[in-house]
């Protein structure tokens, strides 16, 4: 009998069908009302499994979604199903399969790490607690740290050990509401790299609620971004790139403005201008720019040196999203 039978067998026996599984959350138009206030507005999405990033500022409706997800709120009209589990209607199966870090989370801090963790297990009805809180701090690096008392902990070390009480039982997914928020810029990399380590070792899918963009870049395989209530889009990175890319190159040659002149009145470019020695461009045709620059070039015997097309990340896809009107002030605190 082999261990995968046997934990297919196991999970269907207890609800949970893991064959043919195409994506691990699904919303369905989803509402969420505070009295007059619209939290969520038909909110739709599938989220596969993977690194997903939920990416929103400040009252986009990120962290009201995620109470959702968990069970903890109910929708006001809609359903969320995580791995095909109402979750309101079916929360304990949701809860026996998912870990969660909520932003701000507090700790005992009189406690040691490793107690705390064994207190985390048996609250979720492990068999060996000791054995679980055992794996769960060493997987997250602080296993030299556990016999401390958290109330020596840095801001990066509770970081760390509020994902080792996420990952303890071994969860399918972990649900991470703004995790990095108040780490300094190495504390991000180094929790985003052992996020990356986990998914692509533990086989864990995670998904991480943020409003910090560039490190997050680095990890996730798919994106769903949120704002004033509403999914604006989801998808792939490469997809969202790919749709939203903003066909700007820089082109360094000889003299500079004597090909940014020659591009000047071509239809199919938007803007050109000079700086720090390149041309920079903005096209809207990239095949025909492509097809024409280098005859422009010889035409005005300018030798192309190097040309570089740029690529967007989530932030600018985001503010692309977003549009002219309501960018400036996407991320005002």
């Amino acid at each position: 009998m082999s261990i995968v039978w046997f934990m297919q067998n196991y999970l269907h026996t207890y609800g949970w069908d893991v064959m043919g599984e195409d994506f691990i959350i699904e919303a369905e138009g989803v509402t969420k009302r505070f009295g007059k206030v619209i939290a969520l507005n038909n909110v739709n999405l599938k989220v596969p499994s993977g690194v997903v990033g939920l990416i929103g500022p400040n009252g986009a409706g990120k962290t009201t979604l995620i109470n959702i997800i968990i069970g903890l709120v109910k929708p006001t009209r809609g359903r969320v199903s995580v791995f095909g589990c109402d979750s309101w209607k079916e929360r304990s199966k949701v809860l026996r399969v998912i870990g969660v870090l909520h932003e701000g989370a507090p700790y005992p801090t009189v406690l040691t790490a490793i107690k705390f963790l064994e207190y985390v297990a048996r609250i979720k009805g492990l068999a060996e607690p000791k054995v679980e809180a055992d794996m769960a701090i060493k997987k997250v690096g602080l296993g030299w740290a556990r016999n401390r008392k958290i109330a020596t902990f840095s801001t990066g070390m509770m970081q760390r050990l509020g994902l080792a009480q996420a990952i303890i039982g071994r969860p399918r997914l972990v649900i991470l509401d703004e995790p990095t928020s108040n780490l300094d810029p190495i504390g991000r990399v180094n929790l985003l790299n052992l996020i990356h380590q986990m998914n692509r070792e533990e086989g864990i899918s995670f998904l991480i609620s943020t409003h910090i963009l560039p490190e997050l870049e680095r990890i996730a395989d798919y994106a769903i971004f949120m704002h004033e209530g509403h999914v604006l889009e989801s998808g792939s990175l490469d997809e969202l790139v790919k749709k939203h890319l903003n066909y700007d190159f820089s082109i360094w040659t000889q003299h500079p403005e004597r090909l940014a002149e020659a591009l000047h009145s071509k239809d199919y470019v938007k803007q050109v201008n000079v700086k720090d020695g390149a041309v920079l461009v903005n096209v809207e045709d990239r095949l025909r720019f492509a097809m024409n620059l280098p005859v422009i070039a010889a035409e005005h015997n300018l030798p192309l040196i190097e040309i570089r097309q740029s690529r967007r990340n989530l932030e600018e896809v985001f503010m692309a999203l977003l549009g002219d009107e309501d960018a400036g002030n996407a991320y005002e605190a």
